[in-house]
């Protein structure tokens, strides 16, 4: 009996056993094997992370085959009134017995045919409506009885809900909703309009039939004080005083809080949310403009056991601010990006204090003043993962050395704009001697990170009069001088997204020789020196891939795309936007080739047909394309 006979026999519990051990990437390339490798990755212990997208191009017979599979979890991915209403209809109840998330976001499903498909998700956890105006316009929602009887069994074991967007909410429509969700634990409500001051549209006791007041809310949440956990009022007007009164309700102990884009918001607003809701553990505080050092002070001395903080765009934050960051020892995500006022200096003494060992994501994007020396610091964090530097235009070759030396958990990397970073590796005699030109330049025997006024190229190699060893291995990236100093960005085995789009400088012999098996985004967008032969070094040798983005790769042609098509099966996301080279050979290939593809970009592709774009769509109904062509 030879092996093939062999693993025929084996069961398939056995094999989706096995598969519990991969990720959905993996699984799905697994799943094109055989048939019963196929089979076995549909098991629903392998389906509950898996999500089925319906789109407008999507069939009723389409639609009706999941029940076999019976995907938990189920996304109407903006669809117009009739494609909402007919596949909301395929939803058998012997599916929707087994759907934990149900999400409409942007569908323009009507209330009736919203209520049947919810009545038929009887263990829904997870309800999404956010941009569903068609569904609150009337105000008539759940206003029938006999409606609210259909859907309370479905309603009452929610957990999470999403309103975000809708511009018709109102305080009566809300609570019909929130009245059928005795477990709700978190509530999203960003981008809705809310009254702060509702004298002027309604008594203050009673309920708004037009509009969504702030005191409705906390009417509401003073009634969920032990189950509610999470809490987004991204893009509102909320203001200092309704942030205190929301963090003063009584036995209310959130632990996540969205404020993203909350313009008014200032330290006194956030000295108040300090003072009562000492149990956070996740605050977003991205585009609050007027919050100043002394609210991250109050922050990191209050919420000691927090874990994520974005302050994107917190524009009035200086290098001060890093001094209390880095006392937050529990920290694990931070999120500077666009706090262009922030050094290097103040981040290198943070990381020196220890304070921040714990950070696995830390993204710098736009934060101008980042240089190769902080990089030096940063790679000594032993648990990061993701680290973003869009646009850090200091950062060179001698910064990427440190990273790709020394952070080989990195699973996220962005380098985009970093116009400074020429190579991908070091391998060559002629290479090695050039870094050494640079780390060699040594004018103090002290370390740069001793913040002494010289510059960073002249510090970067150890002198062997260093007598602290210990700081020998927090600033460089090797501990003992070799004789040659090499590094390569294949070291970073675990890498499943990098960004090098708008790197002009970065040379061509790296990319030949690049091998990240684990890559599943890449984007190379902007990069004048690509061409087919890099794509063939990337399809060879990243087979998860499922986003490639070659925006403005004008030496890409047909044969490179061709062979990233045949030979990634798992392409979702293909971007060829600008690509000139580009014609309607590309388009047969996808014919062929293209039945994992969900997203193409062909915009600017000046030698593509109209009507070969059109054949396209027709074939593969299941593919978006974008196709802005010349006039």
């Amino acid at each position: 009996m030879n092996m093939n006979e062999n693993f025929k026999r084996v069961p398939g519990q056995v094999i989706s056993y096995i598969f519990s051990f991969l990720d959905t990437t993996e699984r799905k390339l697994a799943a094109l094997v055989c048939r019963d490798w196929y089979m076995a990755s549909l098991y629903p212990k392998l389906q509950s992370n898996t999500s089925v997208v319906f789109t407008n191009n999507t069939t009723s017979n389409v639609a009706a085959s999941f029940t076999l599979r019976k995907p938990p979890n189920l996304r109407f991915c903006h669809l117009d009134s009739y494609s909402a209403n007919r596949l909301a209809g395929s939803v058998s109840h012997a599916w929707g017995a087994s759907i934990r998330s149900l999400s409409l976001n942007g569908s323009l499903i009507s209330e009736r045919h919203f209520v049947e498909l919810l009545s038929k998700c009887y263990n829904l956890e997870n309800l999404n409506l956010s941009a569903c105006n068609n569904l609150f316009m009337t105000g008539n929602l759940l206003v029938n009885e006999a409606d609210r009887k259909l859907v309370e069994t479905s309603l009452k074991r929610v957990t999470v809900l999403k309103l975000c967007s809708n511009r018709y909410l109102s305080d009566i429509t809300l609570n019909r909703l929130l009245i059928l969700m005795p477990s709700i634990q978190n509530l999203s409500l960003a981008s809705c309009h809310f009254v702060f001051s509702p004298d002027m549209y309604v008594p203050t006791k009673a309920t708004a039939c037009s509009v969504v007041t702030f005191n409705n809310l906390l009417n509401f949440i003073c009634t969920q004080t032990l189950k509610l956990k999470t809490l987004d009022l991204s893009r509102t007007s909320i203001k200092d005083d309704s942030l205190a009164a929301l963090a003063k309700i009584p036995d209310l102990q959130l632990k996540e809080l969205h404020l993203g884009t909350c313009r008014e918001i200032s330290d006194v607003g956030i000295s108040a949310l300090c003072l009562h809701q000492v149990g956070l553990t996740h605050l977003y505080l991205s585009g609050c403009q007027e919050i100043t050092g002394n609210g991250i002070r109050l922050i990191c001395e209050n919420l000691l056991q927090l874990k994520s903080l974005d302050i994107t765009k917190c524009q009035l934050l200086k290098s001060e601010c890093m001094q209390h960051l880095a006392n937050m020892s529990n920290l694990q995500s931070l999120n500077m990006s666009g706090c262009y006022r922030v050094g290097s200096d103040a981040l290198i003494s943070a990381i020196q204090q220890q304070g921040m060992r714990n950070i696995t994501a830390l993204n710098l994007s736009y934060c101008s003043l980042i240089e190769d020396e902080a990089i030096c610091k940063i790679s000594t964090l032993p648990q990061l993962k993701h680290l973003d530097l869009n646009s850090c235009l200091s950062v060179t070759d001698v910064g990427l050395q440190f990273i790709c030396t020394n952070l080989h958990n990195l699973e996220y990397l962005s380098l985009a704009w970093c116009s400074e970073v020429c190579n991908l590796m070091l391998i060559t005699d002629e290479e090695v001697r050039i870094a050494e030109i640079q780390f060699n330049n040594f004018s103090s025997l002290k370390c740069k990170c001793s913040r002494q006024n010289h510059s960073f190229k002249q510090v970067l190699n150890l002198d062997q009069n260093l007598k602290d060893d210990e700081e020998k291995t927090t600033c460089c990236f090797w501990n003992d001088k070799p004789e040659r100093k090499t590094y390569s960005i294949n070291h970073l085995k675990k890498m499943r997204a990098l960004d090098l789009s708008a790197c002009t400088k970065l040379s061509s012999r790296g990319l030949f020789t690049m091998e990240l098996p684990q890559l599943r985004s890449f984007n190379m967008s902007m990069s004048p020196r690509l061409t087919d032969t890099h794509l063939f070094q990337i399809g060879h040798t990243s087979p998860l891939l499922e986003e490639l983005f070659l925006s403005q790769c004008h030496e890409v042609t047909d044969t490179g795309i061709a062979f990233i098509l045949e030979n990634n099966k798992l392409l979702k996301t293909l971007d060829m936007s600008g690509c000139d080279h580009i014609t309607d050979t590309t388009l047969k290939t996808m014919h062929i080739f293209g039945r994992s593809l969900r997203n193409v970009d062909l915009s600017m592709c000046n030698q593509l047909s109209v009507d070969k774009i059109e054949a396209l769509e027709s074939k593969l109904q299941h593919l978006v394309v974008q196709k802005l062509l010349h006039s």
